[in-house]
């Protein structure tokens, strides 16, 4: 299943995020088990802006622990 289809309702996610809740998901990585991601925080309105920051939020990650795709 894919990233958004995950999360869900774009405006939904969004409401939900707002209140503080976190909202997670599970990224598959190459040859790598699925990996479980956390989102928390103001999301942007836009969702292009939204998906942009998110996979841009996501590359970074996975950099930082080595992980490469």
């Amino acid at each position: 299943m894919g990233l958004h289809e995950q999360l869900g309702d774009f405006e939904l996610l969004c409401a939900k995020l707002r209140t503080g809740a976190p909202a997670q998901a599970f990224v598959k990585v190459s040859s790598y088990s699925p990996i479980m991601v956390e989102l928390t925080g103001t999301p942007n309105s836009s969702r292009r802006q939204f998906d942009s920051d998110l996979a841009d939020a996501l590359i970074e990650a996975f950099k930082s622990v080595g992980l490469r795709a």
